[in-house]
């Protein structure tokens, strides 16, 4: 389970299609749970919601993916894992309408500035630019620029955090979107600057394959 989350995780998904990913990391959670790998199994099972969610399964499909993985990370007490899958559920129900401020990512099943705290306090920057990218997404969603602007800068480590995970290339991709918003928005160069920079390097990792 933990050999194929991790080359699913740092290495397939750069070459292979979305719908193979979700297939894979639902293997490794199949195998983790036949073996004994209980954490990484987890883990499996957080990824490969987060890949349904990418590819476009529908919310509804999504939502009821979380609530089932939550019950079974809080089943075997796995509680790092159910951090890593809180702001991604969260998101889903803002998506839904189911929050009153949709670019934040407070609710039914978590709250924002807590599970921050945590990070803050862990010194786990890795979980946080993870709910960091999950709130620049909702902010770009919602039209809420400001926002999205500010948290652009505040996952500039992401590089050092996430390195080659999924987080990485989603996180290009979207701040590509937001600076060449804000640049139309505000004819601000810094931010025109910022969006040829993310669409230089979404070239180059094309040209790789």
């Amino acid at each position: 389970s933990k050999v194929i989350f991790v080359c699913t995780n740092f290495i397939s998904h750069w070459m292979e299609p979305g719908h193979l990913l979700h297939k894979d990391y639902l293997r490794a959670y199949e195998v983790g749970m036949q073996t004994g790998d209980i954490n990484w199994a987890m883990f499996n099972l957080k990824c490969s919601i987060e890949i349904a969610l990418i590819v476009g399964k529908p919310l509804s499909y999504v939502e009821e993916e979380c609530r089932s993985c939550f019950k079974v990370m809080h089943e075997y007490k796995q509680k790092h894992a159910i951090n890593w899958l809180l702001p991604v559920w969260q998101f889903v129900l803002n998506l839904m309408g189911c929050s009153n401020d949709p670019s934040v990512l407070s609710g039914s099943v978590m709250q924002q500035e807590d599970l921050l705290k945590h990070c803050k306090q862990n010194k786990d920057g890795c979980l946080r630019n993870a709910i960091t990218f999950c709130r620049l997404w909702a902010a770009f969603c919602f039209e809420d620029f400001d926002l999205a602007g500010k948290l652009v800068w505040d996952i500039q480590d992401i590089n050092q955090t996430n390195r080659s995970t999924t987080l990485v290339w989603r996180c290009a991709f979207l701040e590509g979107l937001v600076a060449y918003t804000l640049f139309q928005r505000n004819k601000s160069y810094k931010w025109k600057a910022h969006a040829t920079k993310k669409t230089s390097k979404v070239r180059e990792w094309l040209k790789k394959g």
